[in-house]
């Protein structure tokens, strides 16, 4: 059930004070993205998105939590929706397939015995990714363990999300299969790849 000044909330802004409603709405979303260092116009552009976001979703708003919670929420994941998506930007996919090595090559274990088969490990992973799988399933898997999202992914991919979770899915299933078939298994793979 909504309290009142939620209720009061949802009234106004589907109202007709709407637009004085809005005009509080990005008041409070604005003070929300105090925290990211971004540019004035950035913020405008994020409290600017926030709103439509808030606007088009009101009817779902249930109570749950308070209205300002849930707003400034709607706020929140959509700045760092866009700083992802700028993050990515300048980054090809295809750069990302070329490098050498995908996973990270480091560790702070001063065990000689446990890196070296920590790096033989890796080397072998690595040649599986590049002799294995597909071109798509490649650079799908290889963009993810880098750290894009999966969206972006699909997007740079003109694919569904669905089908890049298809696509590492079966990449990851290949490379386990590999490994296995090599005598590796997954406590294996699990320990050569932890970084402490």
């Amino acid at each position: 059930m909504l309290s009142a000044s939620d209720a009061e909330w949802v009234e106004r802004l589907t109202g007709q004070e709407r637009e004085a409603a809005t005009k509080e709405l990005q008041h409070l979303l604005n003070r929300a993205m105090f925290k990211f260092d971004v540019s004035a116009e950035d913020k405008e552009d994020f409290v600017q998105s926030a709103t439509i976001a808030v606007l088009t979703k009101i009817s779902s708003y249930q109570g749950r939590s308070k209205f300002s919670t849930w707003a400034i929420s709607i706020a929140i994941n959509t700045a760092l929706s866009e700083l992802r998506k700028r993050h990515w930007s300048n980054v090809s996919l295809e750069d990302l397939t070329q490098m050498q090595e995908p996973i990270e090559n480091s560790s702070s274990r001063g065990n000689p015995e446990f890196e070296a088969q920590r790096q033989s490990t890796i080397e072998l992973v690595d040649s599986l990714i590049h002799g294995e799988l597909t071109l798509k399933q490649r650079t799908a898997l290889i963009a993810e363990l880098n750290g894009m999202p999966l969206q972006e992914i699909a997007s740079r991919m003109g694919v569904s999300r669905g089908a890049i979770y298809k696509l590492t899915f079966d990449a990851r299933q290949k490379l386990l299969q590999c490994l296995t078939a090599k005598g590796y298994s997954l406590d294996d793979l699990t320990t050569a790849m932890e970084q402490e």
